[in-house]
């Protein structure tokens, strides 16, 4: 969306101090606009692209389920009342500007944020998160980095890749995920209250799904901390653990790595990438928690719970 579309829309369709101008673009984030109005306050105006399948209106009705909770970002509704304004074929949202966070919040938090979000009955509104297209050697993403993705790396990968069970999972329970629980998505009012962001990835999937990204996230974020005590804070305060599916979780955690280092590999060979330097970074840490054994371990943790809980 042109920054002129976005402040004509901003200027008409939301009520905002005029004149609102436009500030800059947050750095490695191309698609969000910071914006301030004449009485100095500050706002960001985020694009999205329409996904099909009603993605707005699925999108609209995820941010009304969890409206009013404090720990979450919700859209300024525009003028007639739509917290997703839609315009041709993009969607723009419109938060109140927020800090970066002095402190991540710890495994307790997450794990209530979680509960909230895996507590939401929108069957109806959310497209599913399909297993069996999760397999990256059923993609096109891991058939076009076998190029360039330098052949030891590969063969780490293969590794991970071959400690999967690829059984079938026939009790599976779909519930709402959050899809991209991780530390970027968390900013502040101020302070450390934190404020979970970003819902645009929002989809029906096992609860694992979510432990595991954000299990994941910490550890190739935080490598001096203690991974395992942080896994088992994350388990223990979720209050589910009789009820995790640790094999599963082992799975998503190993396919979910593999594909986002695929992804990043691609990404950070694209000139035209406006956010390529945030990606290459990113790619180097995934790139490091390969060679430093953390998805293993990790997932080694995921084989001894699943062997505690059998052993019941």
């Amino acid at each position: 969306m042109r920054q002129e579309d976005v402040l004509y829309i901003l200027t008409k369709e939301y009520s905002l101090n005029d004149p609102v101008r436009f500030c800059g673009v947050i750095p490695g984030y191309p698609h969000l606009l910071q914006i301030v109005d004449c009485k100095g306050k500050h706002f960001i105006s985020k694009t999205i692209i329409d996904k099909g399948g009603d993605y707005f209106a699925r999108l609209e009705a995820i941010y009304r389920n969890v409206y009013g909770n404090r720990s979450i970002n919700i859209p300024i509704a525009s003028n007639n009342g739509n917290l997703v304004f839609k315009y041709k074929n993009e969607g723009l949202l419109l938060f109140h500007e927020l800090q970066m966070i002095e402190k991540f919040p710890n495994a307790n938090w997450w794990a209530k944020r979680m509960k909230e979000i895996h507590g939401n009955k929108m069957y109806r509104y959310v497209a599913s998160f399909r297993l069996d297209n999760f397999f990256p050697e059923k993609s096109d993403l891991y058939v076009r980095t076998d190029e360039i993705m330098p052949q030891m790396m590969r063969k780490k990968m293969l590794r991970i890749m071959n400690s999967v069970h690829q059984k079938e999972y026939l009790d599976i329970e779909y519930i709402l995920n959050h899809g991209d629980l991780l530390q970027t998505n968390v900013l502040s009012k101020g302070g450390d209250e934190a404020i979970l962001i970003d819902f645009e990835s929002v989809c029906m999937a096992p609860k694992e799904y979510d432990i595991q990204r954000n299990l994941l996230d910490f550890a190739i974020h935080n490598t001096n901390s203690d991974i395992y005590d942080y896994y088992c804070e994350l388990v223990e305060s979720y209050l589910e653990q009789e009820k995790i599916q640790y094999s599963l979780m082992h799975d998503l955690c190993a396919l979910d790595f593999c594909r986002t280092l695929c992804w990043l590999c691609g990404i950070s060979q694209d000139k035209n990438r406006l956010d390529k330097n945030r990606q290459i970074k990113e790619y180097e840490l995934f790139k490091n928690a390969l060679e430093d054994g953390l998805v293993e371990k990790i997932l080694s943790f995921c084989v001894m719970s699943e062997g505690k809980n059998r052993g019941r």
